[in-house]
C-alpha cells in the first residue's frame, strides 16, 4: 500500500514537471523561432538630416510556415553599436513593450506577449528610433554600417532604404545592390540574392583616404646580379597617390606607359632584397568633366585589339556563341559578357596559390577548360569577349577593399576586368570576386579599389609572383607635402674660352612624387649645355638627384665675377613648383691671355706714339713753308 502512494505521487510528480517544462518551452522565444517553423523578415528605412541624425523604422514580419499554431512572446532584435534614441515598438496601431540592453551592441527586446501565430499567418512589428549620428566621416566620404541581426536560414533581409541630404555627395559605395530614386536622394539596397549578408556596408561623398605601407620583396635565385622592378601606384581619374617614404631607395625610376612609376633594383647574387613604401590614396568620384574625357589613341589601340596573346578568341564554339551578342545594344552586350564569363568559369578554391605553380591561360584556354579559373582567368575571358564584340576593356590589377566602412584594412591583391563607357569613361566589373564572395559586382564594385598596374599584353604570367605583397590601410588623411630644394656646384674659378663641368643638385623634401621637371638656364651670357645622360622624368620623396651640366664662355678675354642662373620647375602635390638658384663665380682669363695682351697693348702704344711723331714733324715744315705768306699777309693788314 506505502510503495503504490510512493509510485503514485512520483507520477504526479513527473507529470506535473513534464507539463511545466512543455509550457515553459512553448511561452519561450527560442521555441517560437528556433525550434519552430516560423520565418522572419526584415526591412529598414533611413531617413537622415543634415545634422546627421537618421530616423529609423525596422519592420520584422513573422509567418508561420508550420501547420500548426506557434506561440511568439519575445523577439531580441541587435541595432549595432550606436545607442538609439527615442525607441518605439509598435504592432499595427497598439503599442509594444520593450527593453534596451547593451551586450556586443545594443539590444532591443520586444516583449510581443504570448501571441498565438495561426498556420500561414503573418505578425508585423516595427521598430523606430533615431541614430546620432548616423554616417562616419571618413576623410571626405560619409560611411554607415548596418549590424542588424544576424542572419540564419529562418530570416531574411528584404531591403533597405536610405534617404540622406544631396550635401553629402553620391553614393561611392555599398557591398550589395542599390538602385537610386534622383528626385529625392533616396538610395534602395536590395537584398533578394544576398541572403547570407549579415552586414551591410554604405558608403557617401566624392572622396575617400586610405594611408598605406606596402612591402615587395625582390629574390634572385640567381649567381649574378639581376635588374628587379616594382609597380607604383598610378595616379588616375579616380586615384591620386600621394608617396611619403620608400626605402630602399631604387637604382632608377621612370613612368611606364600605362602610367605607372617603375622602380629598378639591381638584386645581389643569390639574395633578397625588401622594398617598403608609405603614403596615402585619395579615391575620388570623377566630375562630370572627367568622365567625359575620350581616349587616347593608343588607349584605343590597346583596349581594342583582338590579336593580343590573353585576348585573342579563336575557338569555333567560343566564336559561334558570341554570334548571338553581335547584334545587341551596348548594354545587352554587357549583361551577356558577364552572364557568360559567369556561367562558363568556375573559381578555383586555391586560386590564390595557383599563380606560383600554374601558368596564365588567357581568355581562350580560360573559356574551354571552365575549372579551377584564377581571377586572372576571369578578367581575361571577360576582355576578350569585350573586344571581340567591339567594346574597348582592359585588365587592371590592384587591392579591394569590400567594406567601406571597418577601420583597419588589409587589402587584398586582385585582378579584375574594366570597360569603356563613353559616358562614365573606365567601369570596373568584377565576375571572379562575385564567385567569391555572392555580391553581385555586374554593375556596383564601389570605388573602394586602388589600381596598382594596368595589364598589357607584355606582362607575362609572373605578374602575381613579383608585386603580391600585404598592404596595410587606415581613414587616416596625411596633407600633401612638396618642397624642392636646388643646388649648383661648379669650381670658384673658371677659365674663359674653355668648357667646365659642373653639377646641379635637386632634392625632393615633400611626401609627393615630383614629376614633370625641368630647368632653364637665365641670362648667363654664356652657353650652358645640359647632359642629356642624366636628364629624369620623376624625383621620389627624399630623393636627390644630380643633373651635369657644361658652361662654356667663349670670350677669352673675359675676366671678373660672373653669376650662373636657374629656373627649376618641377610638378607636384597638384602645383607647379618652381625655384631660382644661381652661382657666383670668377672668370680668369687664360694662361697665355694676359702676356698677349701687354704686348698688343706696346705695339699699339708704340704705333700711336710714332705716328703722333710724324705727325709733329710734318705740322712743324708745313708751318715753317707758310710762315712767310702769313707774315706778308700781316703786314698789309697793320698798314690799312
Amino acid at each position: 500500500m506505502y510503495s503504490k502512494i510512493i509510485r503514485l505521487i512520483s507520477r504526479i510528480s513527473i507529470a506535473i514537471a513534464g507539463v511545466a517544462s512543455a509550457v515553459l518551452f512553448l511561452s519561450s522565444s527560442v521555441c517560437a523561432l528556433e525550434k519552430s517553423d516560423v520565418t522572419s523578415t526584415f526591412s529598414a528605412d533611413y531617413s537622415v538630416n543634415e545634422e546627421n541624425e537618421a530616423d529609423v523604422t525596422i519592420s520584422i514580419i513573422f509567418h508561420n510556415n508550420a501547420e500548426n499554431p506557434t506561440i511568439l512572446t519575445s523577439y531580441d532584435l541587435n541595432l549595432g553599436n550606436i545607442k538609439p534614441e527615442s525607441v518605439k515598438v509598435y504592432h499595427n496601431n497598439s503599442t509594444l513593450s520593450y527593453e534596451v540592453t547593451e551586450a556586443k551592441g545594443y539590444i532591443v527586446t520586444i516583449l510581443i506577449g504570448d501571441v498565438l501565430l495561426r498556420s500561414g499567418a503573418d505578425y508585423e512589428v516595427k521598430v523606430s528610433y533615431v541614430l546620432k549620428p548616423f554616417f562616419h566621416e571618413n576623410g571626405g566620404a560619409y560611411d554607415a554600417g548596418f549590424p542588424l541581426f544576424k542572419l540564419n536560414s529562418k530570416s531574411k533581409l528584404d531591403k533597405i532604404g536610405v534617404s540622406y541630404p544631396e550635401v553629402y555627395g553620391p553614393v561611392n559605395y555599398s557591398n550589395a545592390i542599390y538602385e537610386a530614386d534622383l528626385n529625392d536622394n533616396r538610395w534602395d539596397i536590395d537584398f533578394e540574392d544576398s541572403d547570407e549578408l549579415s552586414d551591410i556596408y554604405f558608403s557617401a561623398g566624392s572622396k575617400k583616404f586610405f594611408s598605406f605601407t606596402s612591402e615587395r620583396k625582390l629574390v634572385n635565385d640567381q649567381d649574378v646580379y639581376v635588374n628587379k622592378t616594382v609597380l607604383l601606384f598610378p595616379d588616375l581619374t579616380s586615384q591620386s597617390i600621394v608617396m611619403s617614404s620608400i626605402s630602399e631607395y631604387p637604382g632608377d625610376v621612370y613612368k611606364s606607359d600605362t602610367d605607372n612609376y617603375v622602380l629598378t633594383y639591381d638584386v645581389p647574387p643569390e639574395d633578397d632584397l625588401w622594398v617598403r613604401f608609405r603614403g596615402y590614396i585619395e579615391v575620388s568620384l570623377p566630375t562630370e568633366e572627367q568622365r567625359w574625357l575620350s581616349l587616347s589613341p593608343a588607349e584605343k589601340t590597346v583596349a581594342l585589339d583582338t590579336q593580343q596573346k590573353w585576348w585573342k578568341i579563336s575557338d569555333d564554339k567560343i566564336i559561334k556563341d558570341l554570334g548571338q551578342a553581335e547584334e545587341m545594344e551596348f548594354e545587352k552586350k554587357l549583361e551577356w559578357i558577364y552572364g557568360y564569363v559567369m556561367e562558363s568559369l568556375n573559381l578555383s578554391g586555391d586560386f590564390r596559390t595557383q599563380h606560383d605553380t600554374e601558368y596564365r591561360k588567357g581568355a581562350n584556354v580560360s573559356l574551354r577548360t571552365y575549372k579551377n579559373a584564377t581571377a586572372e582567368d576571369f578578367a581575361d575571358a571577360y576582355v576578350g569577349l569585350a573586344r571581340y564584340l567591339n567594346i574597348p576593356s582592359r585588365v587592371v590589377a590592384g587591392y579591394v577593399f569590400p567594406y567601406a566602412a571597418s577601420g583597419d584594412m588589409i587589402g587584398m591583391f586582385h585582378v579584375w576586368p574594366q570597360y569603356w563607357d563613353p559616358d562614365l569613361g573606365w567601369i570596373s566589373v568584377d565576375p571572379a570576386y562575385e564567385k567569391y564572395t555572392d555580391l553581385n559586382m555586374e554593375y556596383q564594385v564601389g570605388l573602394n579599389r586602388v589600381i596598382t598596374m594596368i595589364v598589357t599584353d607584355e606582362l607575362d604570367e609572373s605578374l602575381f609572383s613579383e608585386t603580391s605583397s600585404e598592404i596595410f590601410l587606415t581613414n587616416e588623411e596625411i596633407a600633401k607635402t612638396a618642397h624642392l630644394e636646388a643646388e649648383i656646384e661648379i669650381d670658384d674659378k673658371i677659365s674663359a674660352g674653355l668648357s667646365q663641368t659642373g653639377v646641379l643638385k635637386v632634392k625632393n623634401d615633400g611626401n609627393t612624387i615630383l614629376s614633370g621637371f625641368s630647368f632653364t638656364e637665365e641670362d648667363a651670357g654664356f652657353s650652358v649645355e645640359v647632359d642629356e645622360n642624366n636628364l629624369r622624368d620623376v624625383i621620389l620623396p627624399g630623393e636627390e638627384v644630380e643633373f651635369k651640366f657644361n658652361v662654356k664662355i667663349d670670350n677669352w678675354y673675359w675676366s671678373g665675377d660672373k653669376k650662373l642662373k636657374f629656373l627649376v620647375v618641377a610638378e607636384g602635390a597638384d602645383n607647379t613648383l618652381r625655384t631660382g638658384i644661381e652661382k657666383t663665380f670668377e672668370v680668369k682669363p687664360l694662361w697665355w691671355a694676359e702676356p698677349v695682351t701687354w704686348i698688343v697693348t706696346l705695339l699699339v702704344f708704340a704705333v700711336i706714339t710714332f705716328l703722333m711723331f710724324l705727325f709733329s714733324k710734318m705740322a712743324v715744315l708745313l708751318f715753317r713753308r707758310v710762315q712767310p705768306s702769313i707774315a706778308k699777309l700781316w703786314q698789309r693788314i697793320k698798314k690799312k
